[in-house]
Formats: structure tokens, C-alpha cells, sequence
């Protein structure tokens, strides 16, 4: 690891060494994947889901079936997107030397990192790391075992400022003669009269792949600099880019003007010049930033785990007064959302165009949470040859990207602003300022979340007295209450203000739309069902029948929350099932594959329901095998032919998951739905491992 470190900031007892690859795609869109536990997640992209910008290199890597008897997508190696061998582990107390040891005896696992602040042990070992994994999860004394993910870039007293670009047009590489239009549309130069455009002793922290610390309009901002991997020096270019949109040097005559001019800059570099890296890195760089006095963390980048260790580094944050800002992603889709995006710790950003709609790229859906410019955003790029331009054919100094990553940068500024005008502000109140000025400030809709973001009305909320939590008041469904089929959320919110939505969040994610005091409307002509204020409804079936649990609370306008209230319901749908059973091979031939074909569900998805698999492997031959791998996986189109994967895998015989995806309702005329199977067999030596086996296997779901 390298650190540099400007004026006031100490690195002295911060040196993690962890090696979780995460990935950041900087340009709209990308398609991430990931694995998280012994699960694994991968993102299907419709063909027509890409911004114009998309760096041919970065083209999504999950393929679909061209039918149903194509096989899965994953070849005769684990399931793209995990780290093999690579797992992350919080033990319940912290682990003696002899249970290490022991591990290492059993299993060959080594340390070789830790994230001491989240209690996070990173263990490797040979193979796939899935027997590993499996022991991990059975113990008592391991609050969570999952494998490392990867995480991509997602970059699909001023009147006006006199930086050359902020008024007039910039020749970019791929959008033509451009001007700075962002920062006018979000209101910015109004919240910059009001603020003196920001304060210095608010730091953003841009958790990316490094800052060009020689940029002339970043070089005075830059309080701090440290990498995870290897040189400070950003390679790839998405990390300066980023960093100018936040909080360029403004009316300083040259180039851009930043959305926080006075706020400080610190680079935290986890991934690596092509844009990659590891969740590891990821966590380790927030709890970094959060620990080095960071007030607010940007962070552009995805990746399709849903990992317990990048949301308690998430957590972390929060506890250290920092609020994490997050790109929602640019797979164009609802459900594809990204972490950290996914997690409900982050103020996560939907990207628009000039119009102030969804940019075509940007993921929308219940996880997001405000809007802000992402198209032919004007910004610094590295002042030397990087990836980006050397590779991609952008331009050295300045030039213009698109996607989520421009628009959660856009954001951050406006969060350094708040802070900058009452730096005694909470993350939480500062994220529910921004979300409460956003958009019309009463209502909230899939495409834009609560709208677009207005710097100059979230600066003008940060001097409220206010601090009295409001109150929830559920109405229905009622505390132990069996529920089934579409079920309707009702609440009569108060407080000595303006309550402005109620929340409900399940297992540290947004469970359903908010509740907000705006009647809305969904569908049209006969198919229309209007839903009064405070009132939303929820279908049953996107979670397995059982007792579920939620915490639901109120945000007023000026971002107080009451405590959370837990609700516990009990879901009961009528259960439909459909049976595989198939012969594979190892090594996988053209008359005998290791993967089954994809069988098509047949039973019918009439609503979007969650998917169970429970599925057993008999082997027979196995030959100079050392470790034999099993997995299943669910396939599951959306009607923009964009889809979603989801594998579960064991080193034993029997596998039984809930996959976090959601079965899609069939088209008139098509199928949505698919399940298969696979193994993969590893030799102790060079020469191969051989054998074969039947897979049996069930899917089951609620409608």
C-alpha cells in the first residue's frame, strides 16, 4: 500500500491488507456480479440498456440463453464474479490462535487480512473456498461467512463562477460541444451565495481509483491520499473525475467549477487502473474515510453482492458521522440494484438527462432514494495518459462521462454544502434534508425517487431548530397479522412539523415504496389503481411464506426519524412447484456437459414471487478429485429482456437457498423463468479430476 498525506491528516495505525476484488465501471452503463455467502448474483443486460458511452472493454460478461436448452452461464469454472478461495468472516468473539490454527489444519486457510473496525477476518484457501464457506456457516460462534464480490465503476460568492467551462462550451470526446449544465439545474449557484460556497472543514471522501493530485483544479483541495492498491496515482482516470464534479477548485479562472468549492478532498484508492477491485478494499476504504474525518463518502461504484461486510463498514460510517452517498447503477433496470447501493445505510442517486427525466442507463426502483445530473457530465480528467484515454478515447484535463457515477458526485457536494451550513447536522438528518428538497417535496415515484436534487433549498433546510423525531402511527396491517396476495400499508404519521415519508426496511434494505403524503397513481385506463396519502400497497408474493419482520419509521422534513418500529407479519401463499433432474459430467464435453440445460418453469409465474431451490447431487466415478463443487441457479427475464441470475453452491451433496431475486411474471407469449445446475470437480494435483453425476432438484414459489 502506498499513503500520501497533505497537511493535518494521520495515517499512523491504519494498515490493512485485504485483497476482495471490486470493480468500477465509470462509464453508463455496467453490469455487475457478485457472490455473497455461498450465493452468487449475476446481472442479465438488455442489448438496448447502454448509454452512449459505454467503453466497448467494459461490455457486461454475463451471457443469456439464446433458448432453454442453452447452458447456464458460468462455463466449467465457479460462477463469474466471486474471488475462489477468498472468504470474509466475522467471528462472534474474536478468534484464539488455535481456532485459526485449526482452520489452517482442516481447511489450509491463511489470514491474510483484516478490517479490525468491523471485526472482518479474510481468510484463503485453495479451491473454490465453498467446504470452507459451508463449515464457516454451521458454527456458532461465526455471525456471517461470505465470499469476497466484485464491485465495478459506475460512470456511465459565485455569480456565475468565472471558470471557463462552467458558462461556456468544452469540446468533448463523445458528446460534442458542451457546457457545465449540472450544477445550474441542481440550483447550485444560489446554495453557493447562501454558503459562501462551502466550508473547508468539511471533507468529502472520494472512495474511488485515486485523484490526480497534480490537476490544477484539484491539487489545492486535496487534504489527504491513500491506496489500497498500490500507487496513490489514479490509472484508470474515474476516480478525478469524480473527484471535480464534488469539489473542484472553483472561481479560480480555469476549467470546472466543483459542487462543494470550498470542501476538502480525500482519495481513497480501492480499485485499480482498469476500474476493478475487491469488496475488501471497498470496506476497508470507507471505514478509512469515516475514520479520517470525513463528513461525507462518495461512493460510484457497484457490485452485485449483498455482503454483510461492506454494509457494517456502511454502518460504520453512519456511527462515525459520515453519510456514504451511492450510485444506484446503469443497468437501466428496477431490481438490478447494486451494493452499496442496496443497502439502506446510503442516500442512493438515480441519474437524469438535460430533460430532468431517468437517463436511459440509470437503475431505478424502491432502493433509490434522489435524482441528480449523470448525462455528458463536464469534469476533471488526469492530466497524463490513463486508462480512459489512452484505452477509451477520452481526453487529458477535461472532458464529459455519463452515468450514476456523475450524478452521486453531484450529490456529495450538495450533502458538503448542508453540512457546511450546520456542520451539527447527523448523516440522517443531513440525507433527509436533501431527499425532502428534492422534487416537489411531498412525493415519491420509481423513476426519480423523491426528484431531483436542489442544493439551494437543502442549504436553506440545514439552519432549521427543529430536532423532534415525528411519529409513525401504523394503521394496517397490524402487528401478527397473516397476510397474503396484495396487501395494503396504511399510516397516520405526526409531528410538530411536516412528516415527510415513512420508511419500512427489512434486513438493512428498503422493503416496499415509501409512504409519502401524496396520493399516486399507478397504471392507466382500466388497469389505473389510485393509493391515497399515506398509503401503499406491497404483493406478498416477492417474499417466501413465513414470519417476516420490519422496522418502520418516519423522516420529517428537516430529516429527524423517529425510533423504529418493528412490525412482525406472517405471510401465507398458496405454494407451486416444479421438478429438474439432469445428468452432467466432468470435464464437461459436447455429449455430456457439466451443466444442465436451462429448464424453462413451466407451472406459471402469474406475480412476481421469490424463489426457493432445494436440489441434491449423486456422484459416480469420481476420479482424482480432491474437492467436487455443487451448484444451482435461477434465471429470471425482465419483460426489457434484461434478467438477473442467482447460484447456490455447496462442496456437500444437498444445496437449499432462498435466492434474493424475484421470478417474473410470464409474457402472453413467452416464458420468463428458468432453474439448472451444475458441477465443477478440482484435482489435488495437475492432473485433472474426473467423474459424473445426477442432479435432482426442485423450485418452488408463492402465488
Amino acid at each position: 500500500m502506498t499513503t500520501r498525506m497533505h497537511g493535518h491528516w494521520d495515517l499512523k495505525g491504519f494498515f490493512v491488507f485485504s485483497t476482495s476484488f471490486l470493480a468500477i465501471h465509470l462509464l453508463a452503463p455496467t453490469i455487475l456480479a457478485g457472490l455473497a455467502c455461498t450465493f452468487f448474483l449475476a446481472l442479465v443486460g438488455a442489448g438496448t440498456a447502454f448509454g452512449q458511452s459505454q467503453p466497448q472493454g467494459l461490455a457486461p460478461s454475463v451471457t443469456t440463453p439464446k433458448s432453454d436448452t442453452a447452458g447456464p452461464g458460468f462455463g466449467q469454472n465457479a460462477p463469474r464474479g466471486i474471488r475462489a478461495g477468498h472468504i470474509l468472516v466475522r467471528f462472534k468473539d474474536s478468534p484464539g490462535q488455535d481456532t485459526l490454527n485449526q482452520l489452517h489444519a482442516d481447511y489450509g486457510a491463511n489470514v491474510v487480512g483484516t478490517i479490525p473496525e468491523v471485526r472482518v477476518t479474510h481468510l484463503q484457501v485453495a479451491g473454490s473456498g465453498l467446504a470452507l464457506l459451508d463449515h464457516l456457516r454451521k458454527r456458532p460462534d461465526v455471525a456471517f461467512a461470505e465470499f469476497d464480490s466484485i464491485v465495478q465503476v459506475l460512470q456511465n460568492a459565485y455569480n456565475p463562477p468565472n471558470d471557463v467551462y462552467f458558462s461556456s462550451t468544452y469540446g468533448s470526446s463523445h458528446y460534442g460541444s458542451i457546457d457545465q449544465w449540472g450544477p445550474p439545474t441542481v440550483s447550485a449557484p444560489a446554495a453557493w451565495q447562501y454558503v459562501s460556497g462551502g466550508s473547508s472543514s468539511i471533507v468529502i471522501a472520494i472512495v474511488d481509483t485515486g485523484v490526480d493530485d497534480t490537476h490544477p483544479d484539484l491539487a489545492p483541495k486535496i487534504v489527504g491520499e491513500y491506496s489500497y492498491v498500490g500507487s496513490i496515482k489514479d490509472g484508470f482516470g474515474h476516480g478525478t473525475h469524480v473527484a471535480g464534479i464534488a469539489a473542484a477548485a472553483t472561481d479560480n479562472h480555469i476549467g470546472i467549477a466543483g459542487m462543494c468549492p470550498n470542501c476538502g478532498i480525500l482519495s481513497v484508492k480501492v480499485l485499480n487502473d482498469q476500474g476493478s477491485g475487491y469488496i475488501s478494499d471497498v470496506a476497508s476504504g470507507i471505514v478509512y474515510a469515516a475514520s479520517h474525518g470525513a463528513r461525507v463518502i462518495s461512493l460510484s461504484l457497484g457490485g452485485s453482492g449483498r455482503t454483510e461486510t461492506l454494509h457494517s463498514a456502511l454502518d460504520y460510517a453512519l456511527a462515525n458521522n459520515a453519510l456514504p452517498v451511492c450510485a444506484m447503477g446503469n443497468s437501466g433496470s428496477s431490481l438490478n440494484t447494486p451494493e452499496p447501493a442496496y443497502w439502506h445505510d446510503c442516500l442512493s442517486v438515480i441519474a437524469t438527462d438535460r430533460t430532468g427525466a431517468k437517463a436511459s442507463f440509470s437503475n431505478y426502483g424502491i432502493k433509490a432514494d434522489i435524482a441528480a445530473p449523470g448525462v455528458a457530465i463536464l469534469s476533471t480528467m488526469p492530466t497524463y495518459p490513463v486508462t480512459l484515454t489512452s484505452t477509451y478515447g477520452y481526453s487529458m484535463n477535461y472532458d464529459a462521462l455519463s452515468g450514476t457515477s456523475m450524478a452521486t458526485p453531484m450529490v456529495s457536494g450538495i450533502a458538503g454544502l448542508v453540512l457546511s451550513q450546520n456542520p451539527n447536522l447527523t448523516p440522517t438528518q443531513v440525507a433527509g434534508i436533501i431527499e425532502a428538497s428534492s422534487g416537489d417535496g411531498v412525493s415519491w415515484a420509481p423513476n426519480l425517487a423523491f426528484g431531483v436534487v436542489d442544493a439551494s433549498k437543502a442549504v436553506l433546510s440545514a439552519t432549521n431548530s427543529d430536532s423532534a423525531p415525528p411519529g409513525t402511527n401504523l394503521i394496517s396491517p397490524t402487528e401478527a397479522a397473516t397476510v397474503s396476495g396484495l396487501v395494503t400499508f396504511q399510516a397516520a404519521p405526526t409531528d410538530d412539523t411536516v412528516v415527510h415519508h415513512v420508511d419500512f426496511v427489512q434486513n438493512g434494505t428498503r422493503f416496499m415504496q415509501v409512504l409519502t403524503g401524496a396520493s399516486s397513481t399507478s397504471g392507466s385506463g382500466k388497469k389505473a389503481v389510485t393509493l391515497a396519502a399515506w398509503t401503499g400497497s406491497w404483493p406478498s408474493t416477492t417474499v417466501f411464506n413465513g414470519l417476516i419482520t420490519l422496522s418502520l419509521f418516519a423522516v420529517d422534513v428537516f430529516g429527524n426519524a423517529s425510533a423504529a418500529q418493528s412490525l412482525d407479519l406472517t405471510v401465507q401463499n398458496k405454494l407451486v412447484t416444479q421438478s429438474g433432474t439432469a445428468y452432467v459430467c466432468w470435464p464437461s464435453s459436447s455429449t455430456c456437459e457439466n451443466v444442465t440445460p436451462w429448464f424453462p418453469v413451466t407451472t406459471g409465474v402469474a406475480t412476481e414471487a421469490a424463489p426457493h431451490l432445494h436440489g441434491t447431487v449423486s456422484y459416480g466415478g469420481l476420479n482424482n478429485t480432491k474437492y467436487a463443487d455443487f451448484w444451482l441457479q435461477v434465471l429470471s427475464y425482465n419483460a426489457d429482456g434484461s434478467g438477473q441470475e442467482y447460484f447456490c453452491g455447496t462442496d456437500q451433496t444437498t444445496v437449499d437457498c432462498y435466492p434474493p431475486l424475484l421470478l417474473e411474471p410470464d409474457g402472453s407469449k413467452t416464458l420468463s423463468n428458468y432453474s439448472g445446475g451444475q458441477i465443477d470437480l478440482i484435482s489435488p494435483n495437475k492432473n485433472p479430476a474426473s467423474g459424473n453425476a445426477t442432479i435432482n432438484w426442485t423450485l418452488t414459489y408463492p402465488q
